[in-house]
């Protein structure tokens, strides 16, 4: 071999990048006591080899990786030249080339497969490709860093002759990158370094001529790695989707067992854990059924709601005429605080009947069944939004100042009873003057659906000057005052310092105050109008307390007081005694 052969071989050499090192032993692997690596070796040792290696062959290829980190006699032994066949057979299962010139079969299938995402020099995550003119995995903002572009080597190396770079192969610098693409520096110093040991113009081209075949051959190698990697990528794709597809009919085949039809599955193919290519067992179908009948109860729910004709909306329709009945069986004080309809229809005891597959047909005695439960089920659903309301009061006193904190209701659960409590609704971020009238205001018409089955955390309690300002402007007392009691009013206030209504002056109730201007950032001055300066109250929010004669349909507050007049003979009404506000 002549000295330029010599020095070829050098040139041509892995760095340390892609050595045995390439393969390091964990800490408790490398600090092992004496004893644990006699009692290692003692038991690989009474192991024939070709056991070894006929166990290896059928792992999957991470484990075979983690073997190689497990003690340092197995390390050695796997990437031992005994144990070149089982890289040979690992590299022949996935149909992928030969190594690259120069590397050993292991190092060619820790590049391939054992590197994991990580850029093996700055360490960057998620980098998925592998650069076969470098031979490393190496993200392109290290292709930058570490190589320059052709019109960057007179300043990067002056007084080197431009041909230098004819004897480097350039990589990829990413989109961004340079067209040209970048000159590896450390390749660019190395055939510096050996152009300037050339003595003789014999030498030099006879080093040129070989540097050119290596070329060559690394750029072909590297564009048959290319397309490999294309062609693998693209079988490992139709295997995940033939995984996925054969999956995803798994739990059709179980959901159409379950009596579902194939419109109530349409959703289900978006659930993750439907699209996973993995096989369906039955373990994990036991883990997803919740998350995948839950998906299909929730179409079904939508459908429930949206549709006018077929088997869920009559349905529907026979429910909400069940319920109207159930309604009027009450007293005014207990259907005052039951929800609308459209949220009653979401508590899950009802909305699991309703929701029913089709091949299940219900009648109106499973309907009536579930008024046993139902008031129980309301008063649950009720305490719970209460609960989250009063910790919700109590962690949103904390990022108050103390002299916020000091007109602020206690957290406690009378305060969510108080004239000075605001409530938002988190699904159309309406506030309400009371939590009865955002529970009848959920979920309708006038309460923008973002979800159809969403029933908890559905309030937050909203610090409000605006209601404290209408309760002293009434002469009642911040702490104990009820709606009732600004009901019994019956007032009306104008706004006499609001940007909003520059044309004329804003009227309204004290409900109609408070939702109109709590989202405001100033704080607005009310005055009360007396009898003479007040509109007609049109509004048809109102109900008998003593009769259900307004269970249907509410009436005015005119209307209201001449039925407990004539039908009563209550010359003199109060609320709540005696009547009710039952609008949202």
């Amino acid at each position: 071999m002549t000295s330029h052969r010599r020095k070829l071989a050098r040139l041509n050499t892995l760095p340390e990048y892609a050595s045995v090192e390439s393969f390091p032993l964990p800490s408790h692997a490398r600090s092992g006591t004496d004893l644990e690596i006699n009692v290692q070796s003692k038991l690989l040792l009474s192991v024939p080899l070709d056991i070894i290696f006929l166990i290896c062959s059928f792992l999957p290829v991470k484990s075979l990786f983690e073997l190689t980190r497990t003690c340092r006699m197995f390390r050695n032994t796997l990437l031992s030249q005994t144990g070149v066949s089982i890289w040979i057979a690992l590299r022949n299962s996935f149909d992928a080339p030969p190594p690259m010139p120069g590397m050993s079969e292991s190092q060619w299938a820790h590049l391939l497969w054992g590197s994991g995402t990580h850029c093996q020099v700055c360490g960057t995550t998620n980098v998925k490709r592998v650069d076969f003119i470098l031979r490393k995995r190496i993200c392109f903002a290290c292709v930058k860093k570490k190589g320059i572009p052709r019109g960057g080597f007179k300043r990067r190396y002056r007084g080197a002759d431009p041909i230098v770079l004819d004897f480097v192969l350039p990589t990829s610098g990413g989109s961004r990158g340079a067209n040209g693409g970048y000159y590896n520096c450390e390749e660019i110093g190395k055939v510096v370094e050996e152009l300037g040991l050339c003595r003789e113009s014999k030498e030099k081209d006879e080093y040129i001529q070989e540097r050119k075949d290596f070329l060559r051959e690394c750029e072909e190698h590297a564009r048959r790695c290319e397309r490999w990697v294309a062609e693998y990528r693209a079988r490992k794709t139709d295997e995940t989707d033939s995984l996925c597809a054969a999956r995803l009919q798994a739990i059709h085949k179980l959901l159409r067992d379950m009596g579902y039809s194939e419109d109530d599955m349409e959703d289900v193919e978006f659930l993750q854990c439907a699209r996973r290519p993995t096989p369906l067992t039955d373990q994990s179908w036991k883990m997803i059924s919740p998350s995948v009948i839950a998906c299909i109860r929730g179409h079904r729910t939508f459908r429930m709601i949206e549709e006018d004709d077929g088997i869920l909306a009559s349905r529907r329709i026979m429910f909400d005429r069940l319920f109207t009945e159930y309604r009027r069986s009450l007293k005014p004080h207990q259907w005052r605080r039951l929800p609308s309809v459209e949220t009653i229809r979401l508590l899950h005891p009802v909305n699991e009947v309703l929701v029913r597959p089709d091949s299940q047909p219900i009648v109106e005695k499973d309907l009536l069944a579930l008024s046993e439960t139902l008031r129980h089920e309301v008063e649950c659903w009720i305490t719970e939004q209460r609960q989250d309301l009063v910790a919700d009061l109590e962690e949103e006193l904390g990022y108050l100042t103390p002299s916020e904190v000091e007109v602020c209701p206690k957290p406690e659960p009378r305060s969510l009873d108080l004239a000075v409590t605001v409530i938002r609704c988190y699904q159309c971020f309406r506030h309400w003057s009371t939590l009865e009238g955002a529970i009848r205001h959920l979920h309708t018409e006038s309460c923008r659906r973002e979800n159809h089955l969403q029933i908890s955390r559905m309030f937050k309690w909203i610090h409000s000057l605006v209601a404290r300002l209408l309760v002293i402007k009434s002469n009642l007392d911040v702490d104990s005052a009820t709606p009732d009691d600004m009901d019994d009013l019956g007032a009306f206030y104008q706004c006499v310092a609001c940007n909003q209504h520059e044309s004329e002056p804003f009227i309204g109730t004290w409900r109609e105050c408070v939702i109109s201007h709590t989202h405001l950032s100033s704080v607005p001055r009310f005055k009360v109008l007396d009898e003479a300066g007040s509109p007609e109250d049109r509004r048809e929010c109102w109900a008998c307390n003593i009769c259900n004669a307004h269970v249907d349909k509410l009436a005015t507050r005119s209307g209201l007081l001449e039925h407990l007049k004539s039908k009563h003979q209550v010359n003199r009404a109060r609320a709540p005694r005696d009547f009710f506000y039952s609008g949202e």
